[in-house]
């Protein structure tokens, strides 16, 4: 009940503020990756986050996405709802809600989340719980960008999912970020995966390319939050 309450807070939060808004920033990702060994193993990706500013400290923002899985042939969609507060210039605390479905099936899940500029760079962390089927699935994970020059950028991100013990992942990425003008920046990533079941446990490296659209007043303040962005390919 909690949840469901919080969900159509955060609704009426987000338009409101469409309605309201006194800024308006967010991006566009499309994205693809896949496992070195096998590239058959790949995941395809659209997303978009679009953020509406409802006060001076306060913002509301829209998550959406689309995955494609290469190998299992699923299709997969996300949405998510963030509300966002700035607890200082630099500083933002957000809370969560989102839903990821594949298959006709669907987890909903809720989290917080914080980030931080500083200098030439930016910082991100965050946590999420949710449960399906019986299964509880705790997510953390963490996110820093570095501004090297104009035209180019550094980004590490980590991310961790635990689902009751029944399976553990864990995903490791650096990207590089090359900025086109006009908002558009360019991305090559390379990591590894993990996936750990208790009784077998397998690391595979990938890579993945993407592009970015700036939107408005630039991106918006959080990532995605989303179970499949863990997966480089399925």
């Amino acid at each position: 009940m909690k949840r469901q309450l919080f969900a159509a807070a955060l609704g009426v939060a987000f338009f409101n503020g469409m309605a309201t808004a006194q800024e308006f920033k967010g991006d566009i990702t499309l994205g693809y990756s896949a496992f070195t060994s096998d590239t058959s193993l790949n995941t395809l990706s659209g997303t978009g986050s679009f953020e509406f500013g409802i006060g001076d400290r306060a913002s509301v923002q829209l998550d959406l996405g689309i995955y494609g899985f290469g190998l299992i042939g699923v299709e997969g969609g996300n949405v998510v709802l963030h509300g966002i507060y700035d607890v200082h210039p630099q500083g933002a605390l957000g809370l969560f809600l989102g839903v990821d479905s594949a298959g006709g099936q669907s987890d909903d899940f809720y989290g917080i989340e914080y980030g931080q500029s500083f200098g030439a760079g930016s910082f991100e962390v965050y946590g999420a719980r949710g449960k399906e089927a019986g299964v509880t699935g705790t997510i953390i994970g963490a996110e820093a960008l570095f501004e090297l020059n104009p035209t180019w950028g550094l980004g590490v991100k980590a991310d961790n999912a635990d689902y009751d013990g029944q399976l553990d992942a864990t995903r490791i990425g650096v990207k590089g970020i090359h900025a086109l003008g006009q908002g558009t920046t360019v991305f090559a990533e390379v990591g590894s995966a993990r996936f750990d079941d208790g009784t077998n446990s397998i690391s595979e490296p990938f890579v993945g390319v993407g592009l970015n659209f700036q939107l408005g007043g630039g991106k918006a303040t959080f990532g995605q939050r989303s179970q499949f962005a863990l997966f480089p390919g399925l």
